[in-house]
C-alpha cells in the first residue's frame, strides 16, 4: 500500500518537530485548514504546494506531483516514510 498524500503531510510535519500552527503560519493558512489536508477531507490548491513545500522542507516539483498522483513511490522511500496501514489512516482522520 502507498503513502496517501494527507498522511504524508501529517508523518512530514511530525518529523520535523513541527505543528499544524507553525505550518499554517509558514503557509499564510489556518490550523484547520493544515488539518483538513492532514485528515485527507480537503486537498490543497496547487498555488499553495510552493509554501507547503517550503514549510515541510520538501522539493516542490515532487510535492506537487505527489499531491496531483496521491502516489509516488520514490517521494516516500527517498524520506524513509512507511506504507501507512487502513486503520492509522482511519486515525489521522479522526485525529482533527
Amino acid at each position: 500500500m502507498m503513502i496517501r498524500f494527507a498522511a504524508f503531510l501529517a508523518r512530514r510535519r511530525e518529523r520535523l518537530g513541527k505543528t499544524q500552527a507553525q505550518v499554517a503560519a509558514s503557509c499564510s493558512v489556518t490550523p484547520e485548514a493544515i488539518c483538513q489536508f492532514e485528515s485527507g477531507r480537503r486537498k490543497p490548491r496547487l498555488a499553495l504546494l510552493p509554501r507547503l513545500a517550503m514549510a515541510l522542507g520538501v522539493d516542490r516539483r515532487l510535492l506537487a506531483r505527489f499531491a496531483l498522483e496521491s502516489r509516488a513511490p520514490e517521494f516516500y522511500a527517498a524520506l524513509g516514510l512507511e506504507p501507512v496501514a487502513p486503520a492509522e489512516l482511519e486515525a489521522l482522520q479522526g485525529a482533527c
